[in-house]
C-alpha cells in the first residue's frame, strides 16, 4: 500500500493525507493583512500505528532515517491513484509496550512526512 524508498512499510492503523498551503503572512502599518502564496498545495502525511513488533518498528525507523528526503508512494484520496513524492520526516514518537523474550513490542507510533 505505502512504500518508502521502494520498501513497503507495515500497514498503518491510521493514515491521513492533509493538503497544506505554504503562505507568508504580513501586515502593513495600517494593519491590513497581505498574504503571499509560496506553494499552492503540498501533502502532509500522518501515520499512526497502535502496535508494531520490534522487527516492523526497526524496518520502519530504518526507512525514515535513510536520507533527508525520501521517495514515498502512497494512495491519493483525490483520484485513488498511487502518487509518488519526495518527502522529509518530521517528529516521530514511539512508546514501549512491553518486553517479551528479550524483544520490545511498540505502541502508539506516530510520524509525519511533509512534501518537499
Amino acid at each position: 500500500m505505502i512504500d518508502i524508498e521502494s520498501v513497503t512499510i507495515a500497514t498503518p492503523s491510521t493514515f491521513t493525507v492533509r493538503k497544506k498551503q505554504i503562505r507568508k503572512k504580513l501586515r502593513t502599518a495600517s494593519g491590513k493583512m497581505i498574504i503571499k502564496t509560496i506553494a499552492s498545495e503540498k501533502d502532509l502525511l500522518e501515520f499512526s500505528y497502535n502496535f508494531l513488533s520490534e522487527s516492523d518498528a526497526s524496518t520502519l525507523y530504518g526507512q525514515l532515517v535513510a536520507a533527508t528526503f525520501l521517495t514515498v508512494e502512497y494512495p491519493c484520496p483525490e483520484d485513488g491513484a498511487i502518487r509518488s513524492a519526495e518527502m522529509t520526516v518530521s517528529d516521530r514518537t514511539c512508546e514501549a509496550l512491553d518486553y517479551q523474550s528479550a524483544t520490545v513490542r511498540w505502541k502508539n507510533i506516530v510520524f509525519q512526512l511533509e512534501e518537499q
